[in-house]
């Protein structure tokens, strides 16, 4: 049976299994229970998205579309969808909802259903603003209740990516390395939020994607992994974090 992306119902295909197949040969992971825990973890990544736009051409959301939804988070979602819709876009995508819903069923997806394309992007996505925002994650925040739950996982994970394969979980992250059979794949390579090399080498304002605002991967996302998993993992990665790692200054230099 072929790994499986968490928190979808989508497998890696036979190539991405292969990769990953050749990644585990290749380097040492640490063991914690049903965990396998990658140094790639503590990539350092900076989550600047409220810069994203005035980098990159497009953000996650935009020209996309997210991975699979477990069924009890699809059906949270439909309980919710008309309220986002109406809250947050224009009349014509509520018609849009009524008359198709906000899931399809792709090619990419194996015939699984995702939430659906509009426009170009994800069904919640609103461009109107200055940087965009998923509609979700906004309608979660104003309403307390937990995003987590209600969005796609994928969206809530990156750069992080857990793989289920075989009774194990792969902890990992976004890298050169790793690009090969990750659900994120090589569409993020250039973006600086997860290219601290390329990032150093932009004459970009300070506020834009800092410096200073790197660190591990995994941290963040602390809270996700704290609420999926439990305090235990951390303390996990913790123990494996190296304690020496390079300070900001030691980052800055070629």
């Amino acid at each position: 049976m072929l790994p499986t992306y968490y928190g979808t119902r989508e497998q890696l295909s036979h190539k991405e299994a292969y990769a990953l197949k050749k990644y585990l040969k290749r380097h040492s992971l640490l063991t914690y229970e049903n965990f396998l825990l990658d140094p790639a973890l503590f990539t350092w990544v900076n989550l600047d998205c409220h810069h994203c736009r005035q980098v990159h051409p497009t953000t996650c959301c935009e020209d996309g579309q997210p991975y699979s939804m477990s069924i009890e988070a699809e059906e949270l979602l439909a309980t919710h969808a008309k309220d986002i819709i109406q809250y947050y876009h224009e009349p014509s995508r509520m018609k849009q909802l009524e008359q198709v819903g906000f899931l399809e069923i792709t090619e990419r997806t194996n015939g699984i259903s995702t939430i659906r394309k509009c426009d170009g992007n994800c069904f919640f996505y609103v461009a109107d603003d200055a940087s965009g925002y998923c509609s979700i994650h906004r309608y979660a925040e104003q309403q307390q209740l937990d995003h987590g739950k209600i969005k796609p996982y994928s969206c809530t994970l990156f750069p992080l990516d857990i793989i289920e394969m075989e009774g194990s979980l792969l902890l990992t992250a976004l890298t050169e390395d790793t690009m090969s059979f990750s659900r994120w794949g090589k569409e993020y390579s250039e973006y600086l939020c997860v290219n601290f090399a390329l990032r150093k080498t932009k004459g970009l304002p300070e506020d834009h994607f800092p410096l200073a605002g790197y660190k591990p991967a995994w941290h963040w996302s602390r809270e996700l992994l704290l609420q999926t998993f439990g305090e235990a993992l951390l303390t996990a990665i913790e123990k494996m974090e190296d304690p020496s790692h390079l300070t900001y200054e030691e980052r800055l230099q070629p």
